[in-house]
């Protein structure tokens, strides 16, 4: 069921609470519980996830968490060991941890881990805190928080504008791609600029540092156009790079092709062995893109996005 208004405002109530006595901290916790830059719009989520839409120094933004507590994502720390111990010490605790909770949460990927540390902690890099600790493994056990970390340079996924605790905040694109962005009635223009972008943002998930970026979850809603007719992806919770998607597809026994399907991204069964082998056949992003980019400039819908699949 859809959270109501005010359960999410309560809801960032809470968080402030949190932030104030020193359990959690961020970027955003200032704007959005001190200074008030961060103005309540609507709620869009449902049930356990923090889907919020609002506004950020008048820039439409969405508050996103994949839980509603911050206690309830993975911690490796007791209080000891953070409490009992000299600033420094502290320091190397917290910042060791986070790099063995970053090699977990995007292994098999070698990353840059120096970058990535960069953009979580900024220029921070002593006197870190309980609150520091808690709030970043936090953000690392959500796997679109990663995801959107990692694609940081892309220019086809929401922007990352900060965080308070364990929700994050992300750039809010306003429209959904459909009927209404394909329908011959809009300028020729505007279709075509809409065509350009998709084809640009499957070359660019092609070529990311990490490999070639796989949406295993291709419907509608997670796409939008913005008013400059750029094509984004906005919810990358599915999305994987090569030697994550080899692990994931690699796992299941079959007799047939159509057993090695992963949402939307299949694999070929090795009717031999038995299993699904870890070479991916096709996403249904890579035939949907350049469908629909040319029916971008046709006007008409292509019959390609999902209506219903079986999970």
């Amino acid at each position: 069921n859809r959270s109501s208004d005010l359960e999410e405002q309560q809801f960032l109530s809470n968080l402030c609470v949190n932030f104030t006595r020193g359990i959690i901290s961020g970027p955003l916790c200032r704007p959005l519980c001190l200074t008030y830059e961060i103005a309540y719009k609507k709620c869009l989520g449902h049930g356990n996830k923090i889907v919020i839409e609002g506004t950020y120094r008048n820039r439409a933004i969405v508050l996103k968490a994949s839980k509603r507590s911050v206690y309830q994502y993975h911690f490796p720390f007791d209080d000891a060991s953070l409490e009992n111990v000299d600033d420094r010490e502290r320091d190397d605790t917290i910042r060791e941890g986070l790099l063995t909770n970053l090699n977990d949460a995007v292994k098999p990927i070698a990353i840059d881990r120096k970058t990535i540390t960069k953009q979580l902690l900024g220029d921070k890099k002593t006197n870190l805190t309980r609150a520091d600790a808690l709030t970043l493994f936090s953000l690392l056990d959500q796997d679109e928080f990663v995801r959107l970390l990692l694609l940081a340079e892309t220019s086809h996924v929401p922007a990352l504008h900060g965080w308070c605790g364990h929700v994050y905040a992300v750039e809010s694109i306003s429209g959904v791609l459909g009927l209404d962005i394909v329908r011959s009635s809009r300028p020729w223009r505007q279709r075509a600029r809409i065509a350009l972008s998709f084809l640009d943002m499957i070359k660019s998930f092609e070529s990311t540092p990490y490999g070639e970026l796989a949406l295993c979850d291709v419907q509608e809603p997670n796409f939008a156009v913005a008013t400059d007719m750029t094509v984004y992806a906005i919810d990358v919770d599915l999305a994987f790079f090569p030697t994550q998607l080899k692990v994931i597809i690699d796992q299941p026994m079959c007799q047939r092709d159509d057993e090695c399907e992963f949402f939307d991204c299949v694999s070929f069964c090795d009717a031999t062995a038995g299993k699904c082998t870890a070479n991916v056949k096709r996403t249904r992003f890579r035939f949907c893109a350049p469908t629909y980019s040319r029916a971008s400039f046709s006007g008409s819908m292509p019959d390609c996005w999902p209506i219903h699949r079986k999970r």
